[in-house]
């Protein structure tokens, strides 16, 4: 099993993306996390600084979201360059970006239950649990991680709702193009 599948890899290190927290926790070396009934070790990687990257922060106001539904590829596009990320962690995304862009500006806030069947509607298994979404979710942020994006933490907003937690995407609705 790929272990993006269970954690998050950071900037600053790996959280659990199960976490229902506003500002994840970050995992120990050593840790031991219970995903699905079984023990995982966490082994933390040395993250080393690559400076000569020109880093694309997400969280940049200017910054524009392009995705394209069949590929199941997103593009987040600043002044500074593009990251993309590919695969069905795009697809969860995708789910958000609906809401978002389809919704007034302050809106666009999903339940898991309701974002899972909206991801369900776009193609998702129906036979996943609803976790799978935030696995999702965390394995988008690796991967854009790895592209060289910043200002990941403000990719997902998260707020609780009569006491259930609901998520949307933090790109404003006018800088999120879907084709």
């Amino acid at each position: 099993m790929d272990a993006e599948e269970r954690v998050e890899l950071r900037h600053d290190g790996v959280t659990d993306p199960r976490q229902d927290h506003e500002a994840p926790v970050l995992l120990r070396d050593g840790e031991v996390i219970v995903v699905d009934g079984r023990a995982w070790r966490v082994h933390v990687p040395w993250l080393p600084v690559d400076t000569s990257r020109r880093w694309v922060d997400v969280s940049d106001p200017t910054c524009v979201l392009d995705l394209d539904r069949e590929t199941l590829c997103a593009t987040f596009t600043t002044s500074r360059g593009s990251v993309s990320a590919r695969g069905e962690c795009v697809r969860v995304l995708l789910a958000y970006a609906q809401a978002r862009r389809d919704e007034p500006p302050d809106e666009g806030w999903l339940p898991s239950a309701e974002a899972h069947a909206a991801w369900v509607t776009l193609g998702g298994n129906p036979d996943s649990v609803v976790e799978r979404l935030s696995w999702e979710r965390g394995k988008l942020r690796t991967a854009l991680v790895r592209a060289g994006a910043t200002g990941l933490e403000a990719l997902f907003e998260r707020r609780t709702w009569a006491g259930v937690p609901e998520f949307r995407l933090g790109l404003a609705p006018r800088s999120i193009q879907i084709g």
